[in-house]
């Protein structure tokens, strides 16, 4: 240890020696008085976060668990519903507003499943047009255009039972 404290001694004495007490520059700064800066601007404000909405938070959380609309509007026409249910309960003065609640959440409801029968796909699907598999259509289900064909077929007559006769 007492080799290593000796090297570093030496070491800091020659750097002594070998650099000037003061820089050139410094000594030229140090004759003239320093210049007072003119005309710069203060440091920017943090920018002010924009907040959002609870209803944007709310929509930017469904679509991070990958909740659908279906699913959404039956969550909100039970909030709406039991909303509705406890105006209804507590407040008397104030039961037409528990009614139409009620009836909101309800229609709610069945929005999603009216949508899938009457439009034959589902909410959240964004594609138009037939589904492909191997070539061939898929059927997604049970649509109006899937109740209509069955009920065009067994009212038309079927002309092969007829010609085997």
């Amino acid at each position: 240890m007492k080799r290593h404290e000796r090297e570093i001694r030496e070491l800091l004495e020659k750097m002594d020696s070998f650099l000037p007490d003061s820089p050139p520059q410094e000594r030229a700064s140090e004759r003239e008085p320093k210049k007072k800066v003119v005309g710069v601007m203060p440091p920017a404000a943090r920018p002010i976060p924009i907040r959002k909405s609870n209803s944007a938070r709310f929509g930017a959380w469904l679509r991070e668990h990958h909740i659908g609309a279906g699913l959404t509007c039956i969550i909100l026409a039970f909030v709406l519903a039991i909303g509705g249910m406890i105006v209804l309960q507590n407040f008397r003065g104030a039961a037409i507003v528990g009614q139409i609640m009620v009836a909101v959440g309800a229609l709610l409801f069945l929005y999603p499943i009216l949508f899938r029968f009457f439009a034959g796909r589902d909410m959240n699907d964004s594609s138009e047009g037939p589904k492909y598999w191997r070539g061939q259509s898929v059927d997604d289900g049970f649509s109006w255009q899937t109740v209509r064909r069955w009920f065009q077929s067994r009212n038309r007559p079927n002309n092969r039972n007829r010609q085997n006769r």
